[in-house]
């Protein structure tokens, strides 16, 4: 949004967020939350309608204008403002939510995870930037010539290593492991000649969880440089 915005009718869609009090009958605020974390502060001008609740999905249209000066805060919520002149609802929240978008920083881990959609929807820049970071490296390796090679998920049992998570199949006494690691493909890779690839290799190890172990996780692998990241 610029200078040159201000006068003009723009479309928003987003979560609404509602105050804990109103101003007056006549002036009312809200603020509208996309899913990129991203906020513009709403002027009712007419009274919100009463069944709209906060975390409700909505599409707002309205014209943007200028904050009062005094009012401008650029690093909060910026200093435009969409006047609304229309305002619809996919959906109403009809229970209190266990926690709130300005609460959740200091939410336990346990409500959090328990609550996985709302933790994602307040906060989600840790996905984004994992999303981010995993692209950048696609293009830096592909501009290296570096070829991305996929390798299955179901393999033999091995009897090194940590323990394995077992899948059985409809015959019996037959069963799939889940890979600990790429290291067996990779060796069936180097004896055929892959000169330069990678992967984002999935791997499992049933093994008592700690602080730095996880059932599940994704190793970036390359080859011929030797370098293992756990991300």
């Amino acid at each position: 949004m610029t200078q040159k915005d201000i006068g003009k009718s723009f479309t928003y869609y987003g979560w609404v967020v509602l105050p804990d009090r109103k101003l007056s009958l006549n002036l009312q605020f809200a603020i509208l939350r996309d899913h990129d974390g991203q906020t513009l502060q709403l002027r009712f001008t007419k009274p919100i309608p009463k069944d709209l609740t906060s975390e409700a999905p909505v599409i707002v249209r309205g014209t943007l204008v200028l904050r009062p000066e005094e009012d401008r805060r650029p690093e909060i919520l910026g200093s435009y403002e969409l006047e609304v002149d229309n305002i619809r609802y996919f959906n109403t929240v009809k229970f209190k939510l266990p926690f709130k978008h300005s609460d959740a920083p200091s939410v336990s881990l346990e409500t959090r995870l328990r609550y996985r959609y709302l933790d994602l929807r307040y906060d989600g820049r840790f996905m984004r930037l994992r999303s981010s970071i995993l692209h950048d490296f696609r293009r830096w390796l592909s501009d290296e010539n570096f070829h991305e090679i996929e390798t299955p998920l179901l393999f033999k049992s091995t009897p090194e290593g940590a323990r394995e998570f077992l899948v059985p199949t409809r015959r019996q006494g037959e069963f799939y492991a889940l890979p600990q690691s790429p290291q067996q493909y990779k060796q069936l890779l180097m004896a055929a000649g892959f000169q330069k690839y990678f992967q984002f290799a999935k791997c499992f190890r049933d093994e008592d969880l700690r602080a730095d172990r996880q059932p599940e996780f994704t190793q970036v692998f390359m080859f011929p440089t030797s370098m293992l990241r756990n991300i």
